[in-house]
């Protein structure tokens, strides 16, 4: 194998491999389009490389042979590029399709403590822009590499057949005298162009931000939040134009060896003619193929440099969907006896949760308690699985809940649970995923709300009745709720907090409510500086000075 077709095998072969991953299975899955969309390619051009022939012989006197083949020839190409477009497309949105299906599921696999590693506008940001650009910076160009070495190759042989083997080797051996231009330029180029999507990505998230906080734009932060907004924007565009710069750069050059395929040819014939070795139209068919060479020569090496520049991309990109394939099998569990905590401990830069040791038994009610700060919320993202990395045990009849598919086990309600823009129904089942119980104490409640299709312009206290019926069909042993009543009427909450003592569940509740209603719990978790200090009835918690302190501290 030569040199340049060693290099070339390897420049395939790093395109297609990445970083130890490989985007060669999501082109299997579009193989039937881009198999159509080569052969019909194959065949444009093939029709194409034709005209200059019968330009030949059209200067040679053979003039009906020239014009039907002409005619043929500019019909059946102009017919296949239109059918080339169509599969082109295709092949262009199923591969988009299934990169964000797969980003998709990748992202919504993820436990939540890993998912809030980012912010929601970066995975937003990526579904929608970054995939398309591996589309447009990575599929695209890749496919060109290898139709313009297909047109080459088709315009070698003919160029061979209908005129001369010197050349066809002439015209091919100049053509990529261009490589040797805009090479240096790819790596520039490339880092440009990720420095310009990070500074996209971020800008992105900064919007997404400022518009999940609508409520604090007002005639006072307007102007502020647009100059924060205006800064942010232009630093975007200052890296595009950047990358812009060295993108043209790089056109500019590869246009130079381009170019400079045409003066040598023009040199050549310049000396045929001189000599007296040939016909007005072997140089104007001559002319005709090295100006058809051009151009894919030129696609060629751009192609290239944009498949370099896209290395970064398609990396992250395939570094995430494949990342940690080898997750352990969980069972999933939907009764349990016992779960046991102990020595369980979280720590966070400028708060620890240490040494929780707690019991949950089945069907017993807790009230989980105690100051903003105390590590409540802690610890209930821990009972719900949000949080994964701490230290201790944690088990559910003797197993570890790591091992455990907890889905089926534990149900969980957050004090701001997301209600989607849907009906009733498909908030209430999430999409069909549970099926409606139908005892579901909270569904009378709820009633009215059958009707709405847009579950997001509810009142606060509405889309907790909403959230209380998802909790309750997701049907489940054990439920968690944080604040489940923080935006109900004050008339209903009692019945609420009836309805769900009455569950033949295990509950843990996160209240701030903390009068005589605790006395219906079966226990209280008192939660002071990220430890538990008390897990009593209220009749025997309600005497400690700890909770006096924290009753005249809720009751400012």
């Amino acid at each position: 194998m030569g040199d340049k077709a060693k290099e070339k095998h390897l420049f395939c072969s790093e395109v297609l491999h990445e970083g130890g991953t490989d985007m060669r299975k999501y082109l299997k899955k579009i193989r039937k389009e881009l198999g159509i969309f080569t052969f019909l390619t194959f065949l444009g051009y093939l029709f194409y490389s034709l005209i200059p022939y019968y330009t030949k012989i059209l200067f040679e006197g053979e003039y009906k042979k020239a014009i039907i083949g002409y005619t043929v020839c500019l019909s059946a190409f102009v017919l296949i590029a239109y059918f080339c477009n169509i599969t082109q497309t295709k092949y262009k949105l199923k591969f988009d399709k299934v990169l964000k299906e797969d980003y998709f599921n990748k992202v919504i696999s993820l436990n939540y403590e890993d998912f809030s590693k980012k912010k929601v506008g970066e995975y937003i940001s990526f579904q929608a822009n970054d995939i398309t650009e591996i589309g447009n910076d990575y599929l695209a160009p890749l496919m060109g590499i290898v139709t313009q070495t297909l047109r080459v190759v088709t315009y070698f042989v003919i160029i061979t057949i209908t005129l001369d083997l010197k050349v066809g080797l002439l015209l091919i051996g100049v053509s990529f005298l261009g490589v040797l231009f805009p090479k240096s330029l790819g790596a520039e180029t490339a880092k440009r162009r990720n420095n310009y999507l990070d500074y996209q990505k971020k800008y992105y998230s900064k919007i997404e931000e400022i518009f999940n906080g609508f409520k604090v734009i007002n005639s006072r932060t307007r102007n502020n939040i647009r100059e924060n907004h205006n800064e942010n924007l232009k630093k975007v565009l200052d890296e595009r134009y950047k990358y812009g710069k060295a993108n043209g750069l790089m056109w500019a050059l590869n246009g130079l060896g381009s170019e400079s395929l045409n003066y040598i040819t023009f040199l050549y014939l310049g000396y045929l003619t001189f000599k007296g070795n040939i016909s007005a139209g072997f140089a104007i068919a001559t002319f005709q193929y090295a100006q058809s060479l051009m151009e894919p020569v030129h696609e060629i090496l751009y192609y290239m440099n944009m498949t370099n520049s896209s290395k970064e991309l398609v990396n992250s990109f395939l570094t995430f969907v494949e990342g940690d394939k080898a997750e352990e099998k969980k069972t999933p569990i939907n009764s349990f006896k016992e779960i046991t905590i102990n020595n369980l401990n979280k720590s966070y830069e400028n708060f620890s949760l240490q040494s929780i040791n707690l019991n949950l038994e089945q069907n017993k009610k807790y009230a989980l308690i105690g100051l903003n700060g105390s590590g409540k919320s802690t610890l209930f993202n821990i009972l719900s699985s949000y949080i994964k990395d701490y230290s201790g045990e944690f088990k559910v009849d003797g197993k570890a809940i790591k091992e455990i598919e907890t889905s089926y086990l534990i149900g969980t309600m957050n004090q701001e649970e997301y209600i989607f823009s849907q009906s009733f129904h498909d908030n209430a089942t999430v999409f069909d995923s549970y099926e409606t119980v139908d005892n579901n104490p909270f569904i009378g409640d709820a009633e009215r709300l059958k009707e709405s299709n847009n579950c997001r312009v509810l009142s606060g206290g509405e889309k907790k009745l909403i959230a209380l019926t998802r909790l309750i069909n997701k049907d489940t042993p054990i439920i968690l709720l944080d604040e489940p009543f923080s935006a109900v009427d004050e008339s209903k909450k009692e019945d609420l907090l009836n309805k769900i003592l009455s569950l033949d569940k295990t509950v843990v509740m996160i209240t701030h409510d903390i009068g005589e209603n605790l006395g219906s719990f079966d226990e209280i978790l008192f939660m002071e500086g990220g430890r538990l200090i008390y897990t009593l009835p209220y009749e025997e918690l309600k005497d400690k000075k700890e909770f006096k302190v924290l009753q005249n501290a809720v009751n400012i």
